[in-house]
């Protein structure tokens, strides 16, 4: 049976480019509708240009499905295609409609800076994978920030210790297996704001720009994580590893043989380096400088902190694995009768309770993965649990 096609209708140029901004230009796109469709469903997209008399149809998978920025009930989805081939097709229709400010504004730069993300009850630390005058997009714990959340977002330039606070909402939501890896916040600002956001968004682009004109790139694979860190520690006193396989990123910075910082999602030190670790593929960037983030566990040693994380990830290999996008379904009755549960499967019982997924359970449990995945295997095999995909 053919998937479902929903339709995307732009009469307007500005508002395609503002949806391009906000949405398509990382890959996805939000769609007001009423049609009811069910998370991780794949569907058929038709972008109809109305004011090119053009259309084109890309598959899409289903992230997000309730109210929009505009209070406007709909479904954020990934497309398919790699985001690199839709920015070739809608970008330059984009800037066709645009004048020299609207571009300027539009820009994306690429720039990891540190930034945190609070709401009316939580706070997010995240750091900024690339900006423009008008949103950026953040590594970040995006579980808890649906479409259209309003949210205040600081970021600060590590050059000059300036802090940029702005109100904005949250645009775009890119998932990973079981987690949302990233989210796009679009800036709510006025008028007054409009200065002082241009000049931080271009002193920010410089310095990252001249960062990647000093710095490396590759792919993880040809050498392996564990190998790259160790060459990069010995080779140099100081620097900032970012690592990226497809939606997620993780960061690692070291100085004068000391890990400073390793940061993935919501995760930090070792459990964050021990993820990573398992990432067989993907691409790294690399430069000589260290941001000022920080770190629960503090300064480890780097040699020591890389054979402690390898050592935990080869026990944790040795388990099965488990789909990180299933949900765990408490048998209740099974578990009443339980009475020597450790304090990590009262903790994963806890949170299969509320619905988490088998990723979202490792993130949120400080345990190492090696403990939490043990855990999981020791409640299904009593029949305490079962898995169900989501």
């Amino acid at each position: 049976m053919a998937p479902p096609r929903l339709l995307l209708r732009f009469d307007d140029p500005v508002a395609f480019a503002t949806e391009y901004e906000r949405n398509m230009s990382t890959g996805g796109a939000f769609v007001p509708t009423d049609t009811v469709l069910d998370l991780r469903e794949t569907i058929e997209l038709e972008l109809v240009l109305q004011f090119r008399n053009e259309s084109f149809v890309e598959p899409a998978e289903v992230v997000y499905c309730g109210p929009g920025a505009d209070g406007r009930h709909g479904v954020a989805v990934q497309f398919l295609s790699e985001a690199s081939f839709l920015r070739e097709k809608l970008a330059p229709i984009a800037a066709e409609h645009a004048d020299d400010d609207d571009r300027r504004r539009r820009r994306r730069r690429e720039a990891r800076i540190p930034a945190t993300l609070e709401t009316s009850s939580f706070k997010v630390q995240a750091h900024t994978r690339d900006l423009s005058e008008s949103g950026v997009l953040l590594s970040a714990d995006g579980t808890e920030l649906p479409v259209g959340k309003n949210v205040t977002l600081s970021m600060r330039d590590p050059s000059s210790g300036e802090e940029l606070r702005l109100e904005g909402k949250v645009a775009r939501r890119v998932e990973a297996e079981g987690t949302v890896a990233a989210v796009g916040i679009h800036f709510e600002k006025d008028d007054d704001e409009e200065h002082a956001v241009s000049e931080f968004v271009e002193r920010v682009g410089r310095m990252a720009a001249k960062r990647a004109g000093t710095g490396l790139a590759g792919n993880i694979q040809e050498l392996g994580l564990p190998n790259l860190i160790q060459m990069l520690g010995a080779s140099c006193q100081k620097g900032t590893l970012a690592i990226q396989r497809g939606p997620e990123e993780g960061l690692l910075a070291f100085e004068t043989g000391q890990l400073r910082y390793t940061r993935l999602g919501c995760l930090s030190g070792t459990k964050a380096l021990v993820r990573m670790l398992a990432w067989e593929s993907g691409r790294f960037r690399f430069y000589s400088e260290v941001d000022d983030l920080e770190d629960e566990e503090g300064p480890l040693s780097l040699d020591g902190a890389l054979l402690d994380a390898v050592r935990e990830f080869d026990e944790w290999r040795s388990q099965p694995a488990l789909p990180p996008g299933a949900v765990p379904v408490v048998d209740r009755v099974v578990a009443d009768a339980q009475t020597d549960l450790s304090k990590t499967e009262d903790a994963v019982l806890e949170l299969a309770l509320v619905g988490m997924t088998v990723r979202r359970i490792h993130d949120i449990i400080p345990d190492g993965d090696t403990d939490v995945r043990k855990a999981l295997h020791a409640l299904l095999e009593r029949g305490v649990i079962t898995l169900r995909e989501a």
